[in-house]
């Protein structure tokens, strides 16, 4: 049986993780942002115009998702940012240049 003086410093340490956890979660997601638009603009003659604007509106609520405060995950974000990814797909170019994987 645990003393109620260790099943608080539990349960702080518990939330310390947790909230570790989700900072590194929504730190990914920024990153793929933050990604996703650097292609985008490194890469804008391979897209149509259409599928570019679909992409930053989708990144722009994927951003929107990160502010909330919610301590959990936001599973949201990463969903619109694999939007934003399948509207580049959708929109690429027949004669864009593949780039090469070394």
């Amino acid at each position: 049986m645990h003393t109620a003086f260790e099943r608080t410093v539990l349960a702080g340490l518990l939330a310390l993780l947790t909230l570790g956890s989700t900072a590194a979660a929504a730190k990914s997601c920024k990153e793929e942002i933050e990604e996703t638009r650097q292609t985008i603009q490194d890469h804008k003659d391979d897209y149509t115009l259409g599928a570019r604007n679909k992409a930053l509106a989708h990144l722009v609520q994927a951003e929107a998702k990160l502010v909330d405060l919610n301590p959990l995950p936001d599973m949201d974000c990463y969903a619109m940012v694999r939007k934003a990814k399948a509207d580049l797909r959708q929109g690429k170019k027949k004669n864009a240049k593949k780039d090469k994987k070394d």
